[in-house]
């Protein structure tokens, strides 16, 4: 471990009253972190039931997304909670729940509600409904309510590359029967800037120059290597976006977060801002690089980069622990000593 790093853990800790504690708790996490999973026969066998639930959100949404998701399993089960995986724009909430019943068809309704009323209540508050686990049965009668039209998209594209339904039939998409959402509210301004989660929205029509300027102006950049000031955000991604990385080299580290659009049929859709989404095909191959033969980039959310904090590439197999930087360092600490709100 980086000498450096510990000592500025240990001070931070300090000033907020803890105390060192030494190994014992990663030692023990380590030697118990499985165990969980064995506890979950005795709770089937003993007729009850218990699983999981992983959703996320932008970090300005990630409290109403806590409280939806957890008041619309309230009534059925017993829920716990904990953050699961952290990002510069974003964060994953793991749901856990339990719960029982007095006959087995009583509790299979239970967790049948658990999984229609929650996921909805994900959307609903900005979140996506699936953060790296993927869709499934449990969840494809609900990505409608995340995709809204997007979800006929993707429909489409399943009928083309697999015209004879054999591929995983019904873990996906919901059946035609499903009515369909609108998908999530997206940003109704014509540019915004949402300082918590390090993203700018803006309608598809401003310029990059302008979003440069809003991002300079609150301490922050686009993190491209070059930029036409006079060029629409649209038209940049319809170009494949000039002086950005490849969007699907790393989908922790995207540019384009979210955005909605409107297809040559004249069909709308939108794909909500979130951290690592994990419901079907990335939409975004529809329109990046595609010079608008597909559609229109109707409004798009960018990722920010704080001013001195590079992004970095993905780590290789060796370097798993990079030495952070004289600028992280200040920036952290800042952040610590403001607690919290730099």
């Amino acid at each position: 471990e980086n000498a450096d790093d510990l000592a500025r853990v240990a001070n931070i800790g300090a000033r907020n009253g803890g105390q060192p504690l030494g190994e014992g708790p990663a030692r023990h996490w380590e030697k118990h972190r499985y165990s969980v999973s064995y506890r979950q026969a005795p709770v089937f066998m003993s007729g009850a039931f218990s699983d999981t639930m992983e959703v996320a959100a932008p970090w300005s949404r990630l409290g109403a997304l806590y409280h939806s998701v957890r008041e619309a399993m309230r009534p059925h089960v017993f829920v716990m909670a904990h953050l699961s995986h952290a990002y510069p724009d974003g964060c994953s909430i793991y749901f856990t729940f339990a719960g029982s019943a007095k006959t087995h068809e009583e509790a299979l309704q239970k967790y049948d509600a658990v999984w229609r009323d929650a996921p909805l209540a994900a959307a609903q508050a900005g979140g996506t409904i699936s953060h790296h686990h993927g869709v499934g049965r449990s969840k494809a009668p609900r990505l409608s309510a995340e995709l809204g039209f997007g979800t006929e998209v993707v429909r489409s594209l399943a009928r083309v590359l697999d015209p004879a339904a054999v591929f995983n039939p019904g873990n996906l998409l919901p059946t035609p029967a499903t009515p369909r959402g609108h998908g999530p509210v997206g940003f109704a301004g014509s540019l915004e800037v949402d300082d918590r989660s390090l993203l700018v929205s803006a309608r598809g029509d401003r310029l990059m120059g302008e979003l440069h300027d809003e991002a300079q102006a609150r301490g922050m950049n686009l993190g491209l290597s070059q930029l036409d000031r006079n060029e629409t955000l649209r038209s940049f991604i319809a170009r494949g976006g000039p002086g950005s990385r490849d969007p699907f080299e790393d989908p922790v580290d995207h540019l384009v977060a979210g955005f909605s659009a409107t297809l040559r049929s004249g069909s709308f859709f939108h794909v909500g801002a979130g951290p690592r989404k994990a419901v079907g095909p990335d939409l975004l191959s529809l329109f990046w690089g595609m010079g608008e033969r597909t559609g229109t980039i109707e409004h798009a959310v960018l990722r920010l980069h704080r001013n001195g904090l590079s992004s970095r590439p993905m780590l290789s197999s060796i370097e798993r622990n990079p030495p952070v930087s004289a600028e992280e360092s200040r920036w952290i600490d800042a952040l610590t000593e403001a607690g919290g709100s730099a």
